[in-house]
């Protein structure tokens, strides 16, 4: 259980950053609100991303319990898991304030599907 704490701190800090990107891009949304326009399917998307980091994370802490073994390959696994998450709360969003006029909807079908 204690080498699984030690796994738990990477896999912790790649799903904390993948919320903080969604968070700073709904931030960048806001500011933005009156000069482009704003369209629900992203933002759908990026709702749906956060709960599924968030649930992710809180089932982390029975993995440890229950994998009586860990091995590199099954480390391996759940970081290219957690790396699926932080990629996708990357891409879903424009990664700073957008231009005049500009429409979250070109930037969704541009990186975010």
């Amino acid at each position: 259980m204690e080498s699984f704490r030690r796994r738990a701190v990477v896999v912790s800090t790649i799903l904390g950053f993948g919320i903080t990107r969604l968070l700073t891009s709904l931030v960048f949304m806001f500011r933005a609100r009156g000069r482009n326009r704003l369209d629900w399917l992203p933002l759908v998307c990026a709702a749906t991303i956060f709960v599924q980091t968030l649930l992710f994370w809180w089932t982390l802490g029975r993995l440890g319990a229950q994998v009586p073994q860990w091995t590199f390959a099954k480390f391996l696994f759940l970081v290219i898991q957690v790396m699926a998450l932080f990629l996708a709360s990357t891409l879903i969003m424009p990664t700073s304030e957008a231009e005049e006029g500009a429409s979250l909807r070109a930037c969704f079908d541009g990186d975010g599907r």
